[in-house]
């Protein structure tokens, strides 16, 4: 038989989870196909709801592999973090994406751009302070990496990061990661 794609609005196939950060989809399947179709689906329904949004191809947060479609809009807040013992992998399906590293003191030490003309799959070791962000006006890319996932642990803000409750300060950051892509943030 066949394997046909996920149906996002199929009971069958996901459970929706709105715990998170971002919404996120969860498969239902341990065997999951995705087509131009779920792209679409999960770009209308960020649109509609005006958030990021992603589809979890593993089933729960206690996997051992994390696979994710990811929608997300470049008017939002992405903190730099780091992941101390594990890598991550980026694989753009449409837009484009920004990744900047910084060393321990917030300097930057290194960015990469990845667009369907350029550089279209950017991994990042572990241990390494950075921030990966649409520089388009939405960008859907597969991210891959190990699980589980235990944010207090798993994903760690430098000391430097701007402070959430101040919306100046995460402005001008991320202003100035924009402008390192030559992007106007309006």
């Amino acid at each position: 038989m066949e394997q046909k794609a996920v149906e996002i609005n199929s009971i069958n196939d996901v459970i929706l989870d709105n715990t998170g950060i971002s919404s996120a989809y969860f498969s239902l399947k341990e065997s999951i196909a995705i087509d131009n179709n779920v792209i679409k689906e999960l770009k209308a329904k960020s649109l509609k709801n005006k958030m990021d949004i992603r589809l979890c191809l593993h089933v729960d947060s206690k996997n051992d592999f994390h696979n994710m479609i990811i929608v997300q809009h470049r008017d939002h807040y992405y903190p730099p973090h780091k992941h101390p013992f594990k890598a991550e992998c980026y694989h753009l399906i449409e837009g484009e994406l920004g990744a900047i590293h910084y060393d321990e003191l917030g300097n930057i030490t290194k960015k990469c751009r990845l667009g369907n003309d350029d550089n279209f799959i950017y991994r990042i070791a572990p241990n390494e302070y950075h921030v990966v962000f649409p520089i388009s006006e939405m960008v859907v890319y597969h991210e891959s990496k190990p699980g589980p996932f235990t944010r207090s642990s798993d994903f760690i803000e430098p000391d430097w990061s701007p402070n959430l409750s101040n919306s100046e300060e995460i402005e001008r950051y991320t202003k100035k990661n924009h402008r390192l892509f030559a992007v106007s943030q309006t």
